[in-house]
């Protein structure tokens, strides 16, 4: 298995890569053997098997058997003696070699696409050599996230843009570049999400492209001095008449004389913290319960000094 981590910009126009790979191959000279068939021995430690147990003292009266590559043998089971072993190879039957493999990345390639080599793994005797696999592993991007062929862009513009219309140039992957504009007239509300067609990642070997979507926040001015002429103004841009709404939360009674009228209050909004306020909240209830509990132990109590009468 062998990793190879890209960036988006060189998956949305495809590259070929060339990746420098070492593993071991069938020496040439013993064709595998490690030294002449004739004299190799069967492993005396191992008898062959090329694998042996030991046992190891985890306690007392405790006792772990572990299995492992015979060292004689080096877990083959088999050997030469130190003066018949191949002079190549030193009886191991492979060698070490370096590869160059090209890897054809195409344009659009999923993120985790698998690329299979075929027999590129290490050789053995008698055995079918393995493959090499490698996975393509996407970088994260600065501006894009991905899904699919579609890409996503989320764009801060102000309120003023929000509600006049805007116009910017996007440079996409490529270096191409993209003027976007909006709708004129069309305000962007926060959160609203618009797409360009064609501008997503390649899809496949053919020329059809996924989509680009960008989702708009909305900055809104953290106070705004304004007079009165062009608060009236503004309103009537916005096609609203200023006016104030009453809001009726339950229902009212008639009125009579004897009922006791009071103004109307004038009242003023304040920024809050909901994770402050809620922490807040949570100590209030606690002193309640604590203020509800103390009064219930004194109703039990009775009044002080207070004596009881027995029944007659």
């Amino acid at each position: 298995m062998h990793t190879l981590r890209l960036s988006l910009e060189v998956l949305y126009t495809g590259i070929t890569k060339k990746l420098a790979i070492r593993r071991k191959v069938l020496c040439d000279k013993c064709h595998g053997y490690g030294g002449p068939k004739e004299k190799k021995f069967t492993c005396k430690v191992c008898k062959g098997r090329g694998q042996v147990i030991q046992l190891r003292q985890l306690g007392p009266s405790m006792m772990q058997q572990v299995q492992s590559a015979c060292d004689e043998c080096h877990g083959v089971g088999e050997g030469f003696e130190e003066k018949d072993k191949c002079s190549v190879c030193k009886g191991t039957g492979t060698n070490s070699a370096r590869e160059v493999v090209e890897v054809h990345i195409p344009a659009g390639t999923q993120n985790n696409k698998q690329f299979t080599f075929y027999e590129k793994g290490d050789e053995a005797l008698d055995v079918s050599p393995g493959d090499l696999v490698v996975v393509v592993q996407q970088e994260p991007h600065a501006i894009f996230k991905r899904q699919g062929a579609n890409l996503f862009l989320k764009k801060s513009i102000s309120l003023f843009q929000s509600l006049t219309g805007f116009e910017f140039q996007l440079v996409h992957l490529d270096g191409h570049k993209l003027t976007i504009k909006s709708k004129k007239g069309a305000i962007v509300p926060p959160g609203a999400v618009q797409v360009v067609r064609g501008q997503g990642m390649p899809l496949g070997h053919g020329t059809e492209m996924g989509d680009l979507y960008l989702e708009y926040d909305v900055e809104f001015p953290k106070s705004i001095n304004i007079s009165e002429s062009e608060k009236q103004s503004l309103a009537r841009c916005l096609g609203v008449q200023e006016h104030k709404r009453e809001i009726i939360t339950a229902k009212t009674t008639p009125t009579t004389d004897e009922d006791v009228r009071m103004d109307d209050e004038e009242v003023f909004l304040e920024d809050v913290d909901l994770t402050e306020e809620r922490q807040r909240w949570a100590e209030q209830q606690e002193l309640q319960k604590k203020k509800h509990g103390a009064l219930e132990e004194d109703e039990d109590e009775g009044p002080r000094g207070a004596t009881q009468c027995r029944a007659q």
